[in-house]
């Protein structure tokens, strides 16, 4: 049996009210050479379900479909397309929000244009939804050789876009909305927890810590930034459990760390070097001091 040029992979865990859709938009799709991969392992988190269905894929190219979402009909045509044509490993398209009936939604940030990206220009962008989430795009299969989503993680794709980047000469964007992302109230993502807030901050400072290891300081500070926001939000929380509370001051003494190399590296703005003083001096003071725009203005952030 020949090899399909596409594998594509659908954790299914109690998805069955929205399942038909997804895999009717899948089975709709123009170009014909996929497999689909259906992998239903008994937990709600998509990470074991994407690692075995990397393990089982046997296309050259790997995409990812979450099952209470549908794709165009073009939609892989598209990206195989623009990769060929572009020699890229990774190529992303723009998406959609729309509610459970279809319907479309406010969608910010979309992309504006067509463009092809170095590792780095890619990681610049990476405060932007369209290039951190897993399922909007394909990727060459030999990415994931070194690569798998962290299990047990929310937000296991801050974790991991960025090594999948570090490895690609070349990221073609094709800025057409070709990913349909269903706005659903009682989906782990739009659940407000503190793992949640923990673990969407350890994702981006684990980018910040490896944009440091490879000298890319400048992206390290607005990582670094970001995560320690997002770190003094879930420090904050009433509702945290002991193991959670050992959990941030683990975390805390690891950002500590890094923001003393950053102020030693001598990079950044003197806002930046002003923000990394504030989170070692307080979490809490840090995500106030961003938070007071009047105050961040008249000292320059």
């Amino acid at each position: 049996m020949a090899e399909p040029t596409i594998s594509i992979i659908v954790p299914v865990y109690k998805t069955e009210a929205y399942l038909e859709k997804c895999v009717d938009s899948i089975l709709a799709q123009t170009f014909r050479d996929f497999e689909l991969l259906l992998i239903d392992d008994g937990s709600p988190d998509n990470c074991p379900a994407r690692n075995t269905g990397v393990e089982a894929a046997r296309g050259e190219w790997i995409g990812f479909v979450d099952s209470d979402d549908s794709i165009a009909p073009e939609m892989y045509e598209t990206l195989l397309t623009y990769a060929r044509r572009d020699g890229a490993q990774i190529a992303v398209c723009d998406y959609l929000l729309v509610t459970e009936a279809g319907e479309p939604l406010p969608s910010p940030d979309r992309l504006e244009e067509d463009k092809v990206l170095d590792r780095v220009g890619a990681l610049e962008q990476m405060n932007r939804g369209h290039f951190k989430v897993a399922w909007n795009r394909l990727y060459r299969r030999e990415l994931f050789e070194t690569v798998r989503f962290p299990v047990g993680k929310i937000h296991e794709d801050e974790y991991t876009a960025h090594q999948f980047y570090w490895q690609c000469e070349r990221i073609t964007i094709a800025a057409k909305p070709l990913y349909f992302y269903v706005q659903r109230g009682g989906s782990i993502i739009h659940t407000d927890s503190p793992q949640k807030t923990m673990n969407l901050a350890e994702g981006i400072f684990q980018r910040a810590c490896f944009e440091q290891e490879q000298q890319l300081t400048r992206l390290a500070i607005e990582a670094a930034k970001t995560s320690m926001l997002v770190f003094a939000q879930a420090h904050r929380r009433k509702d945290l459990q002991p193991a959670q509370r050992r959990w941030c001051a683990e975390m805390r003494g690891r950002m500590n760390a890094l923001a003393k190399t950053l102020l030693k590296s001598g990079s950044g703005s003197r806002a930046d070097r002003i923000k990394f003083r504030l989170f070692l001096c307080s979490p809490t003071l840090y995500r106030a001091a961003l938070l007071t725009k009047s105050w961040m203005n008249k000292i320059g952030f």
